[in-house]
């Protein structure tokens, strides 16, 4: 069943984006792209509003599919991603890889506690 769920999803966002800005968009599905930290609702909106944001700067649409697993000890997040060529269709989905594993530096950076040293080398926190 769930070979044919993600084929039929990416099938429907085709259709959908042909629709509503024009034919020929290639959808591309990325299933378990790695978060680098654990997300609330709240984080994670913010996050997939900045890929929303950095993929149409490369002419392409960012869809989150499966954002309930943001917050599993292992957390990733299902995606899909669309374009009018296969070279943006890459482009944003590498895009959309990095920056969600980079997550985790950026929180880590924001959750760290006071420095026992004046660089805060040893005492920073990170986020897994």
């Amino acid at each position: 069943n769930l070979r044919l769920t993600g084929p039929s999803a990416a099938f429907m966002v085709a259709a959908r984006l042909d629709a509503l800005r024009g034919a020929g968009h290639l959808v591309r599905i990325a299933d378990r792209v790695e978060l680098g930290a654990r997300l609330p609702e709240a984080q994670l909106e913010e996050v997939c509003a900045g890929l929303a944001r950095d993929c149409a700067g490369l002419g392409a649409v960012f869809v989150p599919a499966i954002p309930t697993a943001a917050f599993d000890p292992a957390p990733w997040l299902g995606v899909l991603v669309a374009a009018h060529s296969r070279e943006v269709l890459d482009a944003a989905e590498a895009l959309v890889r990095e920056r969600a594993r980079a997550v985790g530096e950026d929180f880590a950076v924001g959750e760290r506690g006071q420095p026992s040293e004046p660089d805060g080398g040893a005492a920073g926190l990170r986020v897994r």
